[in-house]
């Protein structure tokens, strides 16, 4: 019977260290769709090649790609969270979890910090969400409009997302590092 509990333990442990490795070989994936379609925005853009249409297009697709990293990245976690309540309940984990909580030193700003890679990686691909979608509706709008952007608005709307960029990376650092066990 132990021995059977021993396969299960290590079966589950293989699965949960899978699932981390997929997070990030998927990343990259999307990672690589994203940089095309910021390339292709960039691209469209400037003022040289400006053809705000095909940039729309563009950040459309990066939108959407980012929607659905978003989704995997998530999706990763849940069974990434199923695989180690299916270790704890087969009762592995053992001196693991409790060496988990000696190594934790949290002092000062440069020591180590337990933060969870994964749900770094959501919080990142929310950002970048964001991000597309700002740049979506100001493409929309240059595109709708017909006219060339306004250097005050552009001014502004740099000033009021970097503004929102430190408040969401404040909040994502405190969220990260909570103790989730």
């Amino acid at each position: 019977m132990a021995k059977k509990n021993t396969k299960a333990i290590d079966r589950a442990y293989e699965k949960w260290k899978d699932e981390i490795e997929l997070l990030w070989h998927r990343s990259w994936f999307f990672w690589g769709f994203i940089a095309v379609a910021f390339a292709g925005y960039a691209y469209f853009f400037l003022p040289v090649n400006r053809d705000y249409q095909l940039a729309l297009l563009f950040a459309g697709f990066g939108f959407f790609c980012s929607v659905i990293w978003t989704a995997v990245n998530r999706s990763s976690k849940y069974w990434q969270e199923y695989w180690e309540k299916q270790i704890k309940k087969l009762g592995g984990w053992g001196s693991f979890q409790e060496s988990k909580k000696v190594c934790a030193s949290e002092r000062g700003l440069l020591s180590a910090k337990r933060f969870s890679p994964s749900r770094l990686m959501i919080a990142l691909s929310y950002y970048i969400n964001a991000a597309w979608g700002v740049i979506l509706l100001i493409t929309s709008w240059l595109v709708i409009s017909g006219t060339c952007p306004d250097v005050n608005l552009m001014k502004w709307g740099s000033i009021a997302a970097m503004s929102i960029t430190v408040i969401y990376a404040v909040w994502v650092y405190s969220e990260s590092s909570k103790n989730y066990d």
